[in-house]
């Protein structure tokens, strides 16, 4: 549930034969995992009838995939047999595929938010180590600038979880600002953005004063302009931020929210922040594969001090005071 499916970039090889078949990232808010995309799921991610208006998005960059996805993930593991040598033993290797089955966009249903039964997994999540590869719900005021990571996320004194993106629902109510950038870039800046899943406010009078910029072409200017539509006071939309700097807050992708959606989506974005702010890991390691080193042929590293010595530095005199 609630899960973000990275688009193929334009250069990337998407076939596989006469099929489409790719492999991307699948985040969630417990990390990511590459997952094999198939022709029928990729043609329902792109919303296109067939293979060749797929090929023809993909190659301009024109997918456009939901931002946010309920998805069915299915997980296959194979053994094969090895040998190291001819006197060494037979040993197994493991591998392990995950493969896309089902997707759809989310409805913002709030049958679909998270709620009592994703305490066990929060419990689970809490016991492993971390993931830092995923997408984290938030406010647009949890979001703080890191000289290290782009950003960091503090629900008020409560450090967040890490992730490499912030997932919020904002509102506007001013036109966005475009300013071209070289041959075919430009910066899109639109100031005075307000927090809509703030729990502080509410719909009919969100809160904030935060300053939105995305970096795009031409193609996918659209997508990244939060002019309020005729008729209505602000845009509302989920965006995905990637850094905080002295500029603001940086998009990565944007999608609208329809009017008859927003309450659904305050909802919903509400618990899924609630649930963010209860990942945390207790384990200080990062999650990774398991890798199977030789121990032949490898050598000891050194163990330096934690305070240097004249032992442990180079024989050089100008490392000496």
């Amino acid at each position: 549930m609630w899960v973000h499916i990275e688009e193929p970039a334009p250069d990337e090889t998407i076939l596989n034969g006469d099929r489409i078949w790719f492999l991307t990232q699948l985040r969630d808010n417990s990390g990511n995992v590459t997952v094999g995309v198939s022709q029928r799921c990729a043609l329902e991610l792109a919303k296109v009838p067939d293979k060749n208006t797929f090929i023809e998005k993909h190659a301009v960059g024109e997918l456009n995939f939901p931002l946010l996805c309920h998805a069915r993930v299915y997980r296959t593991i194979r053994d094969e047999e090895a040998k190291d040598g001819a006197s060494q033993p037979v040993h197994k290797k493991m591998y392990v595929n995950h493969n896309l089955e089902k997707v759809e966009p989310v409805s913002w249903d709030p049958v679909s938010a998270p709620n009592a039964t994703y305490t066990d997994v929060l419990a689970i999540l809490n016991n492993c180590p971390p993931n830092d590869e995923g997408i984290v719900f938030a406010c647009l005021e949890d979001l703080h600038p890191d000289p290290f990571c782009g950003m960091h996320i503090s629900y008020g004194d409560l450090p967040g979880p890490k992730g490499v993106f912030a997932a919020v629902l904002v509102a506007s109510n001013r036109k966005s600002n475009t300013d071209s950038i070289g041959d075919n870039g430009y910066k899109v800046v639109t100031v005075s953005v307000k927090d809509m899943a703030n729990p502080a406010g509410n719909a009919a009078a969100p809160i904030g004063d935060h300053t939105l910029v995305g970096y795009c072409n031409l193609d996918d200017l659209p997508g990244f302009r939060l002019d309020p539509p005729r008729g209505r006071d602000f845009r509302v939309a989920i965006v995905l931020i990637t850094k905080v700097d002295e500029e603001g807050l940086h998009i990565h992708k944007s999608e609208n929210i329809e009017p008859d959606q927003v309450e659904n989506a305050i909802k919903c974005m509400q618990r899924l922040r609630r649930m963010s702010k209860q990942i945390r890991p207790k384990g200080i390691g990062k999650r990774s594969h398991n890798l199977s080193l030789a121990a032949s042929g490898l050598k000891k590293a050194r163990t330096l001090q934690s305070i240097p010595t004249g032992g442990s530095l180079p024989d050089d005199p100008s490392h000496h005071s």
